[in-house]
């Protein structure tokens, strides 16, 4: 099958600045600046769940400016559809600790992507990481 032919990869990274930013990727939210960081507002058992979470994710996406957010995402797919070549386009996500706003917006945003045909790969590089104090 020619390349051409092939559905275009997308991968999405999670990841805690605190825990230093990976390279290589295409765009990068600062979710930082974008959005509240939920543990602030989140008792201490819910600030121990991530993102995975439902009760976090629905939290993350009705902070003010995640919708715009994600938005701004499906309309870089466009872009970044006519522009890839072999390898996955790559789009990384980051917040303070790498375990709540981050992973919420890639796993949310990964969703869209596939159901614009984007073969996606979603990694969590700091999920793992305990829960960093606010």
């Amino acid at each position: 099958m020619p390349a051409s032919s092939l559905p275009p990869r997308l991968r999405m990274i999670s990841f805690g600045y605190a825990h230093g930013a990976p390279l290589g990727m295409w765009l990068v939210w600062d979710l930082r600046a974008l959005l509240d960081d939920p543990a602030y507002v989140l008792d201490d058992l819910q600030r121990q769940r991530t993102g995975l979470d439902p009760v976090i994710a629905a939290h993350v996406l009705t902070t003010p400016g995640a919708l715009e957010v994600a938005a701004g995402t499906v309309a870089a797919l466009d872009l970044l559809r006519r522009r890839v070549g072999a390898g996955p386009a790559v789009i990384g996500w980051g917040c303070t600790g790498g375990k709540h706003r981050s992973v919420a917006m890639a796993e949310h945003l990964a969703v869209a992507a596939r159901a614009a045909g984007w073969v996606v790969d979603v990694v969590h590089r700091d999920l793992h990481r305990p829960v960093l104090a606010g």
